[in-house]
């Protein structure tokens, strides 16, 4: 089995002594919070596009570090911004999870479908483009499956 875990847990460490930490408890993945509910300890998404040469250092980290990484947003603003920003051929590199805790998209689809484009079309890109979507029951995974081709 492979272990993995949200290294906002460390948010009082660098990322750098977060990752060591965690090789040591034989974590094989780590997810690097990217803002929204888990915070932004490690990967502030508005100080990295401040600061180009911040992605370079994340970049060298990464490429030493022994764990696989995941950029997992819980925010759709964050996904969707890092999404318009950060060219294709990066982004591909990247695994990248979102984690759905609008209570919205639990309601049946006929009552939600005029707020979805107005206001959460934003969210609803982001999870499209999400290479995992992490959702809190089962109407939400319905409605994703059926109105925006999210697989189950």
């Amino acid at each position: 089995m492979k272990l993995s875990v949200l290294a906002n847990l460390y948010g009082s460490k660098s990322l750098e002594e977060t990752l060591k930490i965690l090789t040591g408890l034989g974590v094989h993945t780590v997810e690097i919070g990217a803002g929204g509910y888990p915070g932004k300890a490690h990967l502030n998404p508005a100080e990295y596009l401040a600061h180009p040469e911040k992605v370079e250092e994340l970049k060298a980290l990464l490429k030493r570090a022994e764990t696989d990484t995941v950029l997992h947003f819980h925010n759709q603003y964050n996904l969707f911004f890092f999404l318009l920003l950060v060219p294709r051929r990066i982004r591909k590199k990247a695994f990248l999870a979102y984690t759905n805790h609008t209570g919205l998209w639990r309601l049946p689809w006929e009552e939600i479908r005029g707020t979805v484009a107005k206001r959460y079309f934003q969210e609803a890109i982001a999870m499209q483009a999400a290479d995992a979507v992490f959702v809190l029951n089962r109407e939400t995974k319905e409605n994703l499956a059926a109105h925006l081709a999210i697989p189950e």
